[in-house]
């Protein structure tokens, strides 16, 4: 069964270093993965179900769509004997009913346009094979949007991807071949138990009368709330999860229901603080943690109504976690030698354990997963790379505090709600041979002695990729916030030295920080706020990923603005009575502007 489910002080000579320093991998074209097509997963349904539809094949045979599945479930493919978009992808299309078949995937045709001749249709059908539907009022009934379209469904009928097949053609285009394989991607991601990097795009096609969207009458928790559940919520509340409780089942979700309503409503679940785009944009953001407007529709009228559960047949394949882990089994885990203890209240100054890698020869880094072994009472783990060198000075093995040259080497990060990273096809982190990791793990005492063995888990990249992904820090560390100020400001700047290409956001603040902003300042004077938190939370310290990467060339200036609430009228600050300076430790502050980027010439 499939899982569906990615700090310290530094010199600025150092950060430009760092950004200057990349090693060529061999790549000149954008990789896959990656394009201008990509949309808003909550607008396309992903996550939900296709109806369970009945209808005839051209051949005469009925179908029901339960039954047409594979062993891992099926694409469903729009097509059209007219459309020439279409017409270009007929051999695409031939070769996907031949490869996707040994791997559990049935291919369902969709032919939307009823006024096609029935001849060319029973042609098409022969040629492509699979089973071939004509019919426009079934296109209608699964939102279909263009004659290009596909879409990836699980057993379940659960919508895994919706979009294009690939890029290769277009209204007006021709390529000689795809530079993003989006079908492709996301059927490799689906079985080896991710989400896809990109799970919806547009289809350039024909373009259909727009999808009604059909809703059930009534909306049981086995229809549709066990999918809003899984889509936004298990991963978290599960049985050893770090959430305080599960939602993966009916008597669960029913019982909390008004708590359910209530952090929808008031936007504190699920966690998600950047700020909302300009009605009738178009949101940035991919992994986006919010619901879709149908989504709380749904969930309000079950919450509201009689709570039912409907029929078992139609809920969607549980999550699943292979010892814990979300991503599946790693190809390479390592784990602190010894269990920390943690006591049961008070402050623990933060931890610091070396972990040697033992690599004899540098290795990519697709996707990482960070564990804890007892997550109720770990706060945020940093994981930084230490070099070989580094790693044969006994003085550090002893005292292994992170100094500048280790947090240059800043690797993964741990946070609830943030465990794990996935790079897109095409991008991986590098570790090298002989180095080793260093661990900064926060525990906060939860009212019971405990202990705990963080772990670390690691899946190899196939071969060299295309980009090496990096992270930045834009940092203040001489930051000084006055007691008592509710609204204090500090800034940092960074130059940028060369033309990169930013993927992603990771504001870091401690207790006082209350909002936190990137702007951009171009060579040619203009500006653009980038990121914006309007309302940071340290409990929950997230990576906002951009869904197309975004160009800052150089000579440009990234710029990030924090702000404090250091007074009283804070209740999570420490003491409202002092001057608040840099320091490791929460009670103290951080200003640090995390970007993860790559070279746009390798």
């Amino acid at each position: 069964m499939r899982t569906h489910v990615g700090i310290l002080l530094a010199g600025a000579l150092a950060i430009g270093a760092a950004l200057l320093g990349a090693e060529p991998t061999g790549a000149e074209s954008e990789p896959s993965g990656i394009g201008a097509l990509t949309v808003n997963p909550n607008d396309v349904g992903i996550g939900q179900a296709i109806p369970n539809f009945k209808a005839k094949s051209v051949d005469g045979k009925s179908i029901q769509l339960s039954s047409a599945l594979g062993e891992e479930g099926a694409v469903i493919a729009m097509t059209s004997t007219t459309c020439p978009v279409s017409k270009k992808y007929v051999q695409t299309l031939t070769r996907l009913v031949r490869d996707l078949a040994p791997k559990g995937l049935n291919v369902i045709f969709i032919n939307p346009t009823s006024s096609e001749p029935s001849a060319d249709v029973r042609a098409a059908a022969t040629a492509l094979g699979g089973v071939y539907i004509h019919s426009e009022t079934l296109a209608q009934e699964i939102g279909a949007r263009s004659t290009s379209e596909v879409i990836l469904i699980d057993k379940a009928r659960t919508v895994i991807y919706r979009g294009a097949i690939d890029d290769q053609y277009g209204i007006g285009y021709n390529q000689s071949k795809p530079q993003n394989e989006y079908l492709n991607e996301a059927v490799t991601s689906f079985l080896r138990g991710r989400v896809p990097d990109v799970p919806a795009t547009s289809a350039p096609g024909c373009l259909l009368d727009a999808p009604t969207n059909p809703r059930l009458v009534s909306v049981t928790y086995s229809n549709q709330v066990a999918r809003i559940m899984n889509r936004h919520c298990v991963t978290c509340h599960h049985s050893g999860g770090i959430g305080p409780f599960r939602l993966d089942n009916f008597q669960d979700v029913k019982s909390r229901a008004p708590m359910i309503k209530f952090v929808v409503d008031s936007k504190r679940m699920p966690p998600w603080f950047v700020a909302e785009p300009p009605a009738g944009a178009a949101s940035p953001w991919k992994h986006e943690r919010i619901l879709s407007a149908q989504e709380k529709r749904d969930l309000a009228t079950w919450i509201e109504g009689d709570r039912r559960e409907g029929d078992k047949a139609e809920l969607p394949l549980p999550l699943t976690f292979v010892d814990d882990w979300t991503l599946g089994k790693p190809d390479m885990t390592l784990q602190i030698p010894k269990p920390i203890k943690v006591q049961a209240e008070g402050f623990m100054d933060y931890q610091h354990v070396v972990v040697p890698v033992g690599l004899s020869e540098n290795r990519w880094i697709d996707a990482v997963e960070i564990v804890p072994t007892d997550r109720r009472v770990v706060h945020h783990v940093l994981v930084f790379e230490v070099p070989e060198a580094r790693m044969k000075d006994p003085k550090f093995l002893r005292n292994p505090n992170p100094s500048l040259q280790d947090v240059m080497g800043f690797f993964a990060g741990y946070a609830p709600g943030s465990n794990w990273g996935i790079f897109p096809a095409g991008f991986a982190k590098r570790l090298r041979k002989g180095s080793g990791l260093l661990f900064q793990i926060h525990y906060t005492p939860n009212g019971t002695a405990t202990q705990d063995q963080v772990k670390l888990g690691l899946h190899f990249a196939e071969g060299v990729p295309k980009h090496e992904m990096r992270v930045q820090g834009v940092f203040n560390f001489r930051i000084q916030i006055p007691p008592g100020a509710a609204d204090h400001v500090e800034t940092a700047k960074f130059n940028v030295p060369v033309d990169v290409k930013i993927t992603a956001f990771i504001p870091h603040m401690h207790l006082r920080g209350k909002s936190f902003q990137y702007t951009v300042r171009y060579p040619d004077g203009t500006s653009k706020v980038v990121c914006e938190v309007p309302r940071y939370d340290f409990n929950w310290q997230l990576k906002y990923e951009l869904r197309d990467p975004m160009l800052v060339p150089k000579g440009s200036i990234i710029e990030c603005r924090a702000v404090y609430d250091n007074s009283a009228g804070n209740p999570a600050n420490p003491d409202p009575t002092q001057t608040v300076y840099w320091g490791d430790q929460s009670v103290e502050e951080m200003m640090l502007g995390y970007v993860e980027y790559y070279r746009v010439d390798p």
